[in-house]
C-alpha cells in the first residue's frame, strides 16, 4: 500500500508540473511574439497599417507545430510537411531574434549609461532599423546552415574492447537514436539512414528510443522500409520519451512492423559472450503507462562472464 501510495504521489506531482510548464512555455513564447513586434514596428513605422493581418500570420505560425501533428495523425503528408517546415522554422526565428535583441538591447542601455558619464559615446548606439536588419541577417544564415545541418546523418565510431568476447571475436554493433520519425519527416530521412546503416553492415542494430513520434497509420510505409535492414544478429530497441507520448499501442505497432524486439527491463544474449539489456525511458512514470525502468534488477540478473551493453533513452 504505501509503494502504491508513493507511486501515485509521484504521478500526481509530475502531472502538476507539467500542467504549470506548459501554459508558462507558450506565455513565454508569446512574450517572444509581442517582443518582435515592437521591434519590427520601431524599425518599420509603416508595418503599423498592417497590423491586423501581421497578428493573424503569426498566429498561424504560432499555432503551425500544433497543426503539424495534427494533419501528420490525419494521414495529411503533405500538409503536415509544409505545417512543420514552417512552424518549426519560426520558433527559430523567434528565438533567435528574442536572445539576438535581448543583447543589441543590452548593449545600448550600456550606451546610453555611459553616455551619460562621458559626451560623445552616444554615438554606439545601434538604431532600431540597423538592429531588425542585423538580427535578420545573423538568423536568415543561422537558418540556412541549420537546414544543411540537419540533412546530414552523423556517424560516430566508438571501439569497445573486452576480454570477455571469444578471442579474435569482433561484433559490429550499429546504433540509431531520435529519429522521431513521422508522416512529414521520414520521406527523406527513412532512406538516407537505410543507406547509412546498410553501408556500415552491422551485425546487429538497435535503436536507443524516440524512433517514432507519430500513429502507425502514419508511418506505417517507413515500418515496412526499415524492416528491411536484416542484421544477422538482429534488432533491438527501446522506448523513448516520444514513444509514450504517442501511446505505447502505436508505438509496439510500429516496432513490431520494423522488426525490433523490444527489450522492457530484459536481459538478452545476442551472441557468444554478449549480452544486451533495455529500460523504458522515464516518461512512462509520469504519463502513467506500464513502465521498466529499473536498471537495478537488470543489474543483479547480468552474467558474471558476459560483457553487457545497457540500452537506454
Amino acid at each position: 500500500m504505501k509503494l502504491a501510495r508513493r507511486k501515485n504521489t509521484a504521478y500526481v506531482k509530475n502531472v502538476m508540473i507539467m500542467l504549470l510548464l506548459f501554459p508558462v512555455v507558450l506565455l513565454s513564447y508569446a512574450a517572444m511574439h509581442v517582443y518582435m513586434g515592437i521591434k519590427l514596428r520601431l524599425a518599420f513605422p509603416r508595418l503599423k497599417q498592417w497590423t491586423a493581418l501581421l497578428v493573424m500570420a503569426a498566429t498561424l505560425l504560432f499555432i503551425g507545430p500544433f497543426l503539424t501533428r495534427w494533419f501528420g495523425n490525419r494521414g495529411y503528408v503533405t500538409l503536415a510537411w509544409l505545417a512543420g517546415a514552417v512552424g518549426y522554422t519560426w520558433i527559430a526565428v523567434v528565438f533567435w531574434f528574442f536572445s539576438l535583441g535581448l543583447v543589441l538591447d543590452t548593449w545600448n542601455l550600456l550606451v546610453r549609461l555611459i553616455s551619460l558619464l562621458m559626451a560623445g559615446e552616444a554615438r554606439w548606439h545601434i538604431p532600431a532599423r540597423r538592429a531588425v536588419q542585423a538580427v535578420g541577417l545573423v538568423i536568415a544564415l543561422a537558418i540556412a546552415w541549420g537546414m544543411v545541418e540537419a540533412r546530414r546523418l552523423h556517424v560516430e565510431t566508438i571501439v569497445l574492447k573486452t576480454d570477455r568476447l571469444p578471442a579474435g571475436k569482433t561484433i559490429r554493433i550499429v546504433q540509431i537514436s531520435d529519429l522521431h520519425l513521422t508522416a512529414h519527416r521520414g520521406a527523406s530521412l527513412v532512406p538516407r539512414v537505410l543507406d547509412a546503416v546498410q553501408s556500415l553492415a552491422p551485425d546487429i542494430l538497435v535503436s536507443t528510443g524516440d524512433l517514432v513520434d507519430s500513429p502507425f497509420e502514419a508511418v506505417r510505409g517507413y515500418a515496412v522500409a526499415l524492416r528491411g535492414l536484416s542484421p544477422p544478429g538482429g534488432r533491438f530497441a527501446v522506448l523513448g520519451n516520444h514513444e509514450y507520448y504517442t501511446g505505447l499501442k502505436q508505438a509496439f505497432a510500429f516496432h513490431e512492423a520494423a522488426g525490433f524486439s523490444l527489450l522492457r527491463g530484459r536481459l538478452v544474449k545476442v551472441a557468444p559472450g554478449l549480452w544486451l539489456a533495455g529500460v523504458d525511458d522515464p516518461a512512462g512514470s509520469y504519463t502513467r503507462q506500464p513502465h521498466f525502468e529499473d536498471e537495478r534488477a537488470l543489474a543483479a540478473a547480468r552474467p558474471a562472464d558476459g560483457f553487457v551493453l545497457l540500452l537506454k533513452h
